[in-house]
């Protein structure tokens, strides 16, 4: 194998960005064994979506797609003043950038230290690779009677 070949599955890093780019980071050591790829179709994943106007955000069927992994490997570099959070059910903290009302991702507190980053702060430019290269396909879908 030559240098600089991209190995579909090896950890790389992730780009992550807001819409407008404002808010700025990086998901660290990604790859479909090192995280939990899901859709999720909750009613407070769309509620979320409704608050920050961003019908976009939800598939067609209204699912949300997430990519759970370690909250230690999410860095943000940028923007952090934008970054705003809202509990809607008093479980899940749900963060998003203000400044383009872009969902960042979900947190569920410090007895879970995990974050589930929402494909819209994902950047595309992710070493070429698309999203399903990067983490692997949705492992399963939840909450789909909402």
């Amino acid at each position: 194998m030559s240098t600089g070949t991209i190995v579909t599955g090896a950890p790389l890093d992730f780009p992550l960005r807001c819409r407008c780019g404002h808010v700025r980071g990086a998901a660290r050591e990604v790859a479909p064994s090192a995280g939990f790829r899901f859709v999720c179709y909750c009613r407070d994943c769309q509620a979320f979506s409704r608050f920050l106007d961003r019908p976009d955000v939800l598939d067609a069927a209204g699912g949300t797609d997430i990519f759970q992994m370690p909250a230690g490997r999410v860095t943000l570099t940028a923007g952090a003043d934008a970054v705003h959070c809202l509990c809607l059910s008093g479980k899940v903290f749900r963060w998003y950038a203000d400044c383009c009302r872009t969902p960042i991702g979900n947190t569920a507190g410090p007895r879970f230290p995990g974050v589930g980053l929402i494909h819209s702060f994902m950047s595309d430019a992710a070493g070429g690779l698309s999203r399903d290269e990067m983490l692997g396909a949705p492992l399963c879908r939840i909450y789909e009677r909402s």
